[in-house]
């Protein structure tokens, strides 16, 4: 998106191709992200002005960053592929996930999911951010999301 939103969502290239995650796709589960924060009042208070970057990539880059090396600033957790960058609330956050193929092939869970975002494997896109953001907001003692 052209504004300067809090949380931004980001994805390689070879993912939103092979996944067919369009810019619009992306763009709509980055606008729900914001919104449900909002609505969870994450910046009320302006002195801790929540930032996150949530970048989706393969299996081949998360693998060469996160798999044999030993980062201790990054939570990683092999078996959902994903890592999170342990920095305090006013810096900003990092969530990287590892996305393949097998998104296209899982139902999604449309009761926890906004079904104006499209399609399932979006769905299963949004999912995967929402469980994220959930931890964000227990780790730094935010209100959840909806």
């Amino acid at each position: 998106m052209s504004l300067n939103l809090p949380i931004t969502i980001s994805a390689e290239k070879a993912v939103s191709e092979a996944l067919e995650l369009s810019k619009q796709a992306l763009e709509r589960i980055e606008a729900w992200a914001n919104f449900e924060t909002m609505k969870a009042s994450w910046y009320e208070d302006e002195d801790l002005h929540v930032r996150c970057q949530i970048t989706l990539v393969s299996d081949e880059i998360f693998n060469s960053k996160f798999a044999s090396l030993t980062l201790p600033e990054w939570q990683v957790n092999l078996e959902e592929k994903s890592a999170r960058k342990l920095v305090t609330l006013a810096e900003k956050q990092h969530i990287i996930f590892a996305i393949n193929e097998s998104y296209t092939s899982v139902q999604p869970d449309k009761e926890r999911t906004s079904s104006w975002i499209g399609s399932d494997v979006q769905i299963n896109v949004q999912a995967l951010i929402r469980k994220q953001l959930l931890l964000l907001a227990k780790e730094h003692q935010l209100d959840p999301i909806d």
